[in-house]
């Protein structure tokens, strides 16, 4: 959304961002000694606790940083300098000096290691505590497929 607005209100065609926010800096992912971790700095406050969370004072106290607009001219230089910084430690130890600090980030899970420790239904896969109830099992595969190419989606009606 923030990329399509960008584009709206500039009229030029946005690059890819990958997993970087367009519009905050520094707002993406970050690979530390052993894994990857999302570092999310949404005001000027949380620069300056980030930055002394990193032990990198020099970017806190450059006055050119001092707010969002100014990092966002630097992004490259701000990055590369986060980004030496992370992968001296693991990930586990900057989120706990991040979160010390206020600062919001967390650890890039894979899918099989984010779902570990999810108790759901084998046949529904909702976890038993979600509020609501499942009626019916899941449909299979194009059980209800020529119903909805003959019906669009008035099928559902």
């Amino acid at each position: 959304m923030n990329v399509a607005q960008n584009a709206l209100v500039s009229g030029k065609e946005s690059r890819r961002w990958g997993n970087a926010h367009p519009n905050m800096v520094p707002y993406e992912i970050f690979e530390a000694k052993d894994r990857a971790i999302v570092i999310a700095v949404g005001s000027d406050a949380q620069w300056i606790a980030c930055m002394r969370a990193l032990g990198l004072p020099q970017l806190a106290d450059d006055a050119a940083l001092k707010t969002n607009a100014g990092r966002l001219e630097a992004r490259e230089r701000i990055v590369a300098a986060i980004g030496a910084r992370v992968r001296e430690r693991t990930a586990a130890e900057w989120h706990s000096a991040l979160d010390a600090a206020g600062v919001p980030s967390g650890l890039v899970k894979g899918v099989l290691e984010s779902l570990a420790d999810v108790e759901a239904s084998a046949l529904t896969g909702v976890a038993p505590q979600a509020p609501g109830s499942v009626r019916l099992p899941p449909p299979k595969l194009d059980e209800h497929g020529a119903e909805i190419r003959a019906k669009g989606w008035g099928a559902f009606a």
